[in-house]
């Protein structure tokens, strides 16, 4: 009988077992030290480490199926590689678009984003010690209100956590804040109807004691005073940004006024979408009778009847740059207040569409 033998091959490795530091660095034909400053994403005190050797390093950690333990990087560092986003809800369509710009920063850094719910505008110290329990390298607050952010303040003081509050008209000089151009924007409407003419003008604005609403309010009345006399003020109305009924009751009173207007600039194109409701129940025609300009640049602004004039406000460009400069902030070795605070408007752009035309005669 013949015997058969057989060559048994040595067990293939197990894929799911992290390689050590010491096989990738002899993979790559470096030392140890070299691999653990690449991967940490670190750099020699003198800068031997240059770009082809990073390269060679991280392609070997690759082909061996590395992944970093962001969870230890962490542990070490001190933080992580995620940025907070503190808000109360996700359903407007202003918070998604600041959203998608912090996550292309984030993207691009290599960042994750975590968003951690509060109760409507307030920020709760539950909230911000669970971003402190992830260890989070930064916090966006998006639109807060200002009476809670002593909390965050007080919980955060000392730890060099930069934040950075967005879509708030008033500014805070401890941090960073992002926001867009009000008074450019107001001015960017009311030059727009009195390019067609228009000379009684109204403003359909947000509830009077909030931030925003006073700054486009000061705004409007501002611009009419310096185009003295070609331009007059119809009247000033106010509703809740969200509620529908005291849009529609709003849209009503400025409709009423004893001198109608021609042209009207609303502070959102949820106001400026009532007002053409209201106008053709009462048989005024938009924009031959009345010309309205909204505020925002709604994505559904574009398929009113008639299309929506419009300011639109970068969004995607505050949570873009907001994300940015966090990470930058928190990638530095030496973190410097002129990185954790400061105050950047943004422009904002006329979207010129079917809703305004000449001023009627």
């Amino acid at each position: 009988m013949t015997e058969m033998l057989h060559c048994q091959a040595p067990p293939a490795r197990n894929r799911s077992v992290m390689p050590s530091m010491i096989e990738i660095a002899r993979k790559a034909g470096v030392s140890r030290t070299t691999v653990s400053y690449v991967l940490n994403n670190n750099q020699r005190d003198d800068g031997s480490i240059g770009e082809e050797t990073r390269q060679r390093v991280l392609e070997a950690a690759a082909s061996l199926g590395y992944h970093v333990n962001e969870l230890a990087r962490s542990m070490i560092a001190g933080r992580s590689r995620m940025l907070a986003i503190l808000t109360d809800d996700y359903d407007f369509e202003i918070k998604f678009r600041i959203l998608s710009g912090v996550l292309e920063a984030a993207h691009a850094a290599g960042y994750l984003v975590k968003m951690v719910h509060v109760p409507y505008k307030r920020i709760t110290p539950e909230a911000v010690a669970g971003c402190l329990k992830w260890r989070v390298s930064g916090m966006i607050l998006l639109n807060p209100d200002v009476s809670t952010l002593p909390v965050l303040r007080e919980q955060i003081d000392g730890r060099q956590l930069p934040v950075a509050i967005l879509d708030n008209a008033r500014s805070e000089d401890w941090c960073l804040n992002y926001m867009s151009d009000d008074e450019q924007g107001i001015r960017l409407a009311v030059e727009h109807l009195r390019s067609l003419g228009h000379q009684k003008l109204a403003l359909f604005n947000g509830p009077a004691t909030h931030n925003a609403s006073i700054w486009r309010e000061k705004a409007f009345l501002s611009e009419l005073k310096a185009r003295k006399p070609t331009l007059a003020s119809a009247g000033i109305v106010h509703a809740e940004w969200t509620s529908a009924a005291e849009s529609d009751d709003a849209a009503r009173q400025l409709l009423a006024l004893p001198e109608r207007p021609t042209g009207v600039v609303c502070s959102s194109d949820a106001f400026a979408m009532a007002l053409v409701r209201q106008a053709r129940a009462l048989g005024l025609r938009v924009p031959q009778d009345l010309s309205v300009i909204g505020y925002s640049n709604y994505f559904l602004s574009q398929f009113g009847d008639p299309s929506l004039t419009t300011i639109e406000q970068p969004f995607h460009e505050m949570g873009r740059l907001a994300g940015e400069a966090l990470i930058r902030a928190a990638e530095a070795k030496r973190k410097t207040p002129k990185l954790l605070r400061g105050t950047f408007r943004l422009e904002t752009k006329l979207i010129p569409r079917a809703s305004c035309a000449l001023a009627p005669r």
